[in-house]
């Protein structure tokens, strides 16, 4: 479970300060051309990329190795602001593909990460209300326009549910 895609981790470094007697513990960022994740159990190692969401690819992705059985899926629930952000980070050969997807059902679903599938999902929709409620009197118009609202919040809920049902069957 985590929060989001993390920045790589910070590590401690002693440094030798010349105007001071004592070494400084001192707080360096992780170099992208430098570091690696080691597994030993595995035998793998494992680049750190330079997005700060290719850390926890790469973390995901080391799990995937350790559990090769299981489906690792990731849900991000985004603003309408923020969903083309997001995108960005991920495949630009997707890009044009995800923009549809998300004007359509306001939900796409990342394939290049390190999740089987990572799902985005619009905030707004998903707090949209599909009760499906007629006056009495209404007339088939009405009735027709109510029953229209009412299915498209449930369109965003089919897709997530149907590309999960895939994963998980």
């Amino acid at each position: 479970m985590t929060d989001g895609e993390a920045h790589q981790l910070p590590y401690r470094k002693e440094v030798q300060r010349n105007w001071e007697s004592n070494p400084y513990l001192g707080c360096r960022n992780c170099h992208p051309d430098r570091t690696f994740l080691r597994d030993r159990k595995l035998g793998k190692t494992y680049k750190v990329g330079y997005g700060y969401h290719h850390f926890t690819d790469m973390l995901v992705t080391n799990l995937k190795d350790r559990f090769p059985s299981t489906n690792f899926i990731g849900i991000r629930v985004l603003n309408n602001r923020d969903a083309k952000s997001f995108m960005r980070l991920y495949d630009y050969r997707e890009y044009d593909r995800m923009v549809q997807e998300w004007r359509k059902t306001k939900t796409f679903t990342v394939k290049d990460s390190g999740y089987d599938a990572y799902f985005a999902m619009s905030a707004n929709s998903l707090a949209e209300d599909a009760e499906f409620d007629v006056d009495d009197d209404a007339t088939k118009a009405q009735i027709k326009r109510a029953f229209v609202k009412s299915l498209k919040t449930k369109k965003l809920n089919k897709k997530v549910l149907g590309e999960f049902i895939e994963l998980v069957a």
